[in-house]
Order: structure tokens, then C-alpha cells, then sequence
């Protein structure tokens, strides 16, 4: 079976090309107005570093919503150690349970991970969360498996190599809708030379469209 392969910089993730073309519409899936996404934390808790902030919507009704604050033990630190994550969907970062320590990958490299979530209310359960940022770059990866089945990872700006970066305030930051089940879209890998004669290699990402600030980011699909 062909792929259209999905380079992605946490996993390379492939999605069948018949997919695209036999996919029918979910009905459970409703779309989110972004302009109009409440904001709010209702309560953080201390911040030692300048904390970047980023909203999950995490179901397909687009009313689990889920604040994720990465934050330093240190100032000094050339990247960040600390992540709050509001597993319950609430508001409430300061619960002890909500702050998550690091596995070291190496210099600079830390990765955050939550085996399940569950979506309040239904029956869905999300497996294998995984954060991951690095001194090497300014953008954060998010991967993970929508329901405990389908393979998700990105975000991914419209063109270029970086991942979604974190805002510096509520207000700015990217809201990530990770769902297999809304509308796809595309972007391209890197930056591509096309060449008059010879070969170009062309790699895309395909996934779901996310809003940080009006300008789309893409989660690669796979199976």
C-alpha cells in the first residue's frame, strides 16, 4: 500500500493514501471556534523560570480542554524541567499530582510522559503522552495515541523544520487540537530546493490544522 509519509521530528509517522480519499466525516467531531477559547487558568502555581504556556483540546466535542505550562527548577537552565499539565481539565495547575518531572535524554533534552488520560465523561482513553523540548530548539514536540489507537505527533509550522513553539502568556498560546477526526491539512518538511533539472525530494506532513495566534500547525496521522 502506498504512504504519503509524515516526517515528524518526535516520530515518522506514515498515513495510507486511501485513508485520505475513503475517510468519512465523524460526526462526533465539532468544530471550535478559536477566536472565542476561553483563556483563563484558574489557578498556577509559582514560576521560577518565565513559563511557556500551551492549550490541548482533547476530545472531539472540543470542551476537554487541558493547560500545559512548562516552567524551570532554575533560572539558569538552558531548557525546561518542569511541566504542569491539567490532566483533569479544570484549571487548577497547582495540585501536586499536575507537576511532572523530566527523563533526561541527554544535554538539554527532556522529555515529560503520562501512560493514560482519560476524557472525563466518556469511555476514551489516551495513551502514551510524551512532551519533549530541547536547548536545541525552540519549538515543543507533543506525541501521543488519540484513544490508546492512532498515532499522533507534531505540531509542525506550515513549512520549515521547527516544532510549535510555546506562548509567553495565556494569550498567546498555541491551542493543539490533536484529533484524528477533524479536517486534514497540509505542510511541508523542511525547506526544499526545487531543482529545473534532476530530482527533488519533497517531504509533507499531514494532520490536523491547530490555531497558535491564527497560524496553522499541523500533528502528523499515522496508524
Amino acid at each position: 500500500m502506498k504512504h504519503l509519509a509524515a516526517l515528524l521530528g518526535v516520530v515518522a509517522l506514515s498515513i495510507p493514501l486511501s485513508r485520505l480519499a475513503d475517510e468519512k466525516k465523524n460526526d462526533s467531531y465539532v468544530e471550535v471556534d478559536y477566536a472565542k477559547v476561553d483563556r483563563k487558568i484558574a489557578k498556577e502555581p509559582f514560576y521560577t523560570g518565565k513559563p511557556l504556556y500551551a492549550l490541548l483540546i482533547l476530545d472531539d466535542a472540543g470542551k476537554f480542554r487541558c493547560w500545559a505550562v512548562l516552567d524551570k527548577s532554575r533560572p539558569s537552565l538552558s531548557s525546561y524541567d518542569i511541566l504542569y499539565f491539567d490532566t483533569k481539565g479544570d484549571g487548577d495547575l497547582t495540585v501536586s499530582e499536575k507537576r511532572f518531572a523530566p527523563e533526561a535524554l541527554g544535554e538539554g533534552t527532556f522529555v515529560f510522559t503520562k501512560d493514560k488520560l482519560a476524557v472525563p465523561g466518556t469511555d476514551i482513553v489516551h495513551t502514551d503522552l510524551r512532551f519533549e523540548v530541547s536547548s536545541e530548539r525552540t519549538g515543543v514536540v507533543l506525541a501521543m495515541k488519540w484513544a490508546g489507537k492512532e498515532k499522533i505527533a507534531g505540531g509542525h509550522a506550515p513549512s520549515g523544520y521547527d516544532y510549535t513553539t510555546w506562548g509567553n502568556s495565556p494569550a498567546t498560546a498555541p491551542v493543539l487540537r490533536p484529533s484524528p477526526n477533524g479536517p486534514l491539512a497540509f505542510a511541508i518538511w523542511g525547506e526544499p530546493e526545487l531543482k529545473l533539472e534532476g530530482e527533488t525530494q519533497l517531504s509533507l506532513l499531514v494532520g490536523s490544522p491547530d490555531r497558535p495566534e491564527g497560524q496553522a500547525r499541523v500533528n502528523g496521522r499515522g496508524p
